[in-house]
Order: C-alpha cells, then structure tokens, then sequence
C-alpha cells in the first residue's frame, strides 16, 4: 500500500479500483461517480434533518440519515470488500510492481449526535474502521485443527466432497461424525443451505449471490 503521508488528505477514490467506486460510495453514503468521463468526485450526502436545517449541506440526504435514531444507530456498521491500489515490493524481488489487493474493511460510520432525545441523528463525520488484507491467493496449505473438517461445494453451494479418514485418524481425532452427527456420505449430494441455522440463512444466501452475480 502507500505510505500514511501519501494517503493523508487524499481521496479515497484514488486509491480504490474504479471497478469498486460505487460500492465505496454507497458504504459511505456518498452520490456515485458520474462516470469515467466526469472527473467530480463523489458528494457527501449523510446528513440528518437538523444538519440540513442549519444549512450545512444542501446535497440530497442518504436514506440512512432518516431512519437512525438516538437510540439504536442503527444502519451505521460497515463491512465490505474493496480492490486497494498496492505498490509492495514481492518477496525476493528488488522491484515494485502496481496492481490491487483485496481489503476487508470493517467498522462504524461516526455521526454527530443529536442535541435532544430521540432526535434524528445529525451528519456523518466519517467511517472508523480497521483494514485487513485477505491472504494471497497462492495459499497452498492450511492448518486443520482436530474440530475442523474439510468439504468442497459447486457453486450452488451444494455438497460435492466431504473429507473421510482413515481408521487411524478417526481415533485420534474428532471431526465431522461428532459435532453434526452425520458421516461424510451423508452429505454429499446435499445443499449447505439444509444445515445452516435458520437466522443465518439471509446473510449466507446474500454473500452467496454477491459472489456468483455477474
């Protein structure tokens, strides 16, 4: 990535790859880009009734500033996937080549609080979050603990292959058998979908079609 002094007073925008611009903007709340042949960066537009009011903005409100409340905050976390722009220097080589990685950002919009109870929150100051980069994708071994198990799905998340031990490992470890009481045949065949948690179903099914969209 590039270094602090380097993205201090920047855009954001000069840094996230143009594929992934409108889903920074509206994580933040922000008017989308006009497009590759406007240049105007994108409008900040989370204000609520009593920021606008004031005349502190008069962009058009996000719909997120009209239905947080004192109370709740709620709307306000965050957690998305953006293409950084990366400048890193590859292990064993002595040159930098350009390109993206893969962030996972994780936080909470900051927002002015209201001057009286139950009042329309007032406008977003900013995003606080943490940034992790995903690992590489030449990840060729992963550590499998004695509670893990290893299954593979097509891309209707439907079970394909379910990791079957040897005699050996069964008695030395527990793995599938004892947390699902099912063995490894008895999946194959079967959606992921039959053995999720019922409140878990919307967000998995969601991730699911960010993934296969096209």
């Amino acid at each position: 990535m590039a270094p602090d002094v380097e993205l201090t007073g920047s855009s954001i925008f000069d840094y996230v790859h143009p594929g992934d611009h409108l889903e920074v903007a509206d994580q933040l709340g922000l008017k989308a880009p006009l497009g590759p042949g406007h240049p105007q960066r994108p409008k900040a537009s989370l204000l609520g009734s009593s920021a606008s009011s004031s005349g502190l903005s008069e962009g058009p409100q996000s719909d997120l500033s009209s239905s947080r409340t004192a109370e709740g905050d709620e709307g306000l976390e965050r957690s998305f996937f953006v293409r950084l722009k990366s400048t890193l220097t590859k292990r064993g080589l002595h040159i930098k080549t350009s390109g993206y990685k893969v962030i996972h950002v994780t936080g909470r919009l900051r927002s002015r609080r209201p001057s009286y109870p139950h009042a329309v929150l007032g406008r977003v100051l900013g995003l606080v979050a943490l940034a992790h980069t995903l690992p590489p994708s030449t990840l060729s071994e992963v550590r499998i603990e004695c509670h893990m198990f290893v299954f593979r799905v097509n891309m209707d998340l439907q079970i394909v292959y379910c990791q079957q031990l040897s005699l050996l490992l069964l008695l030395l470890f527990s793995r599938i058998t004892d947390y699902m009481d099912f063995c490894p045949s008895e999946l194959v065949g079967k959606s992921c979908y039959r053995f999720i948690h019922g409140e878990d179903v919307e967000g998995i099914q969601q991730s699911h079609l960010d993934c296969t969209w096209p």
